[in-house]
């Protein structure tokens, strides 16, 4: 009886139409763009930077997210706990935040940085300037305790008995077995 809303690009329409939510279409200002200045990177290593390219980006899309989110007046967001820019909305808007986590990696292991050197670590860089731009006008902390804040509560998509070093998870992870 809830009433559950997607904010997503346009072609995710026809899904969110299939499984009975409210599909609401994101701008494409307000969407994460990819960079062309980084398709030569291996898979790896754009991964290993992608929230360097989330905080980068932060000033653009979350104030617009701030927007949509009180326009819509929700009781709670969720949201996959890598998404710096729901963090960042749960953050200012106040509205209490669920976490999910689709991965079964171990519970506090922040990535490391990635090797930086030229181009790479001028970016990283210039997104670490940009972002504490930001974070320090809005009241939000460093990227750092951004990235690290464990949502409460995170929903864990793994079976709690196949979850790599279990005892370092405390009740705010809440296990419910794999999504189908």
């Amino acid at each position: 009886g809830e009433q559950v809303y997607y904010a997503l690009p346009e072609p995710w329409r026809e899904i969110i139409a299939n499984v009975g939510g409210e599909f609401i279409p994101l701008p494409e200002e307000l969407q994460l763009r990819r960079s062309s200045r980084q398709a030569h990177l291996s898979h790896d290593t754009r991964i290993s930077i992608l929230p360097y390219a989330m905080a980068d980006q932060a000033p653009r899309v979350v104030p617009g997210l701030v927007s949509l989110v009180h326009a819509l007046a929700p009781d709670c967001l969720v949201f996959n706990e890598l998404d710096l820019c729901a963090r960042l909305l749960a953050r200012l808007t106040g509205i209490r935040a669920v976490g999910f986590r689709t991965f079964h990696g171990l519970a506090h292991r922040i990535p490391s940085a990635p090797s930086r050197a030229g181009a790479l670590l001028a970016f990283t860089q210039e997104a670490e300037r940009t972002f504490a731009q930001f974070a320090t006008e809005h009241g939000l902390g460093s990227l750092g305790e951004v990235r690290s804040e464990v949502i409460d509560p995170t929903i864990v998509f793994v079976a709690e008995v196949f979850q790599a070093d279990r005892q370092a998870f405390d009740d705010r992870y809440v296990f419910v077995g794999p999504s189908l």
